[in-house]
């Protein structure tokens, strides 16, 4: 089980710094807004939504704990 729990902070420590960096991106107001648009319309952060919320799940499931707010916004 330990492994497993560490495949998955590691995954979605992955996973939340590419959400952050898209979010980050999303707000340079020097990107424009069509490139922004494109990139949403392929539907990668939702990806990358579905793909956290899913770590988040195996988490709770492996620890009986929810993960905190900072390990939910920043990673472990």
């Amino acid at each position: 089980m330990d492994n497993f729990l560490f495949d998955v902070k590691q995954k979605y420590n992955m996973l939340i710094r590419k959400f952050n960096r898209a979010e980050k991106w999303l707000d340079n107001k020097k990107v424009p807004l069509a490139m922004k648009e494109e990139w949403l319309n392929q539907g990668k952060m939702d990806v990358l939504t579905i793909e956290l919320s899913s770590m988040m799940k195996d988490y709770e499931q492996l620890t009986g704990i929810e993960m905190t707010e900072d390990e939910v916004l920043e990673g472990f």
